[in-house]
């Protein structure tokens, strides 16, 4: 299974992302800023990064 980190600052929208990337079989978690993504990639074997740029 896949693991992504979505980085959102918009709550809902990160929420919503998570949740159908969770149901479409993939292991998504979300983060609101910068520096909790960062600390999550480096605790976590991860295969995808998804940012808003």
């Amino acid at each position: 299974m896949f693991k992504i980190l979505v980085v959102e600052d918009d709550k809902e929208l990160n929420r919503s992302v998570c949740t159908f990337l969770n149901q479409s079989s993939y292991e998504a978690a979300g983060c609101l800023n910068a520096t909790d993504a960062y600390d999550a990639m480096y605790a976590a074997a991860l295969r995808a990064l998804t940012i808003k740029w």
